[in-house]
């Protein structure tokens, strides 16, 4: 769950966009609809997308709420191509929740985090960015919130279509490597020059596209 401050933010740009289209990365159980739901002007209007590829949480996402067609999920994890990959599944030994699996091999999350255990592997279906794009028929993105566990530099690579029609973005960096492979805070900014940072936390950052736009007609 972000912070008091991270929520402030995101709500006062959300405030400013009529019927938003949030597309959520690394959704979990669906913790975060409350707030975000909250946080738009009008709620009724709001476009939530939600992908998530660990079933325990997709069954939570679920029971709280049944999708529609303002409210859809997709069931997989976000990479650099389209097919099924290997995906280390975690569990918190203290919350019993089931965050902070990724489709890299853990590493340093491990020393640092070390009630999360990752329990088992298995096998998930990915997709890029750019396809769950193109597959919702989306035309723009008012948020992209994300929290992919080490897998932001594959995001980044196979969404260049999506980032160009999205207009914020809020994605964890981190400062030390907690998954093997992952691209840290430095690389991860300098993968998408021409963005504006508009405020720093403890391990996100939340960033603005000043050439956004919207994609016209298919």
């Amino acid at each position: 769950m972000p912070s008091p401050q991270e929520q402030a933010a995101i709500t006062r740009l959300l405030r400013q966009i009529p019927s938003p289209t949030i597309l959520e990365l690394g959704a979990c159980g669906g913790e975060e609809t409350p707030w975000l739901r909250a946080a738009c002007r009008d709620p009724q209007h709001l476009h939530h997308v939600l992908v998530e590829p660990d079933p325990r949480n997709v069954q939570k996402i679920l029971d709280a709420e049944p999708t529609s067609r303002t409210r859809r999920l997709i069931v997989g994890a976000v990479s650099d191509t389209n097919e099924m990959q290997t995906f280390f599944f975690a569990t918190n030994l203290k919350d019993r929740s089931n965050a902070s699996g990724s489709l890299r091999k853990p590493t340093g999350h491990l020393e640092h985090i070390p009630e999360v255990q990752f329990t088992h592997v298995g096998a998930v279906q990915c997709y890029t960015l750019d396809t769950i794009f193109e597959r919702e028929w989306l035309t723009r993105i008012d948020l992209l919130y994300t929290d992919l566990q080490g897998s932001e530099r594959d995001m980044i690579a196979g969404g260049q279509v999506a980032l160009s029609h999205t207009r914020y973005l809020f994605m964890e960096v981190e400062r030390v490597e907690l998954y093997e492979g992952e691209a840290l805070r430095d690389e991860l900014l300098a993968m998408l020059p021409g963005w504006r940072l508009l405020e720093e936390f403890d391990f996100n950052v939340l960033l603005e596209n000043p050439n956004f736009s919207e994609r016209g007609p298919r």
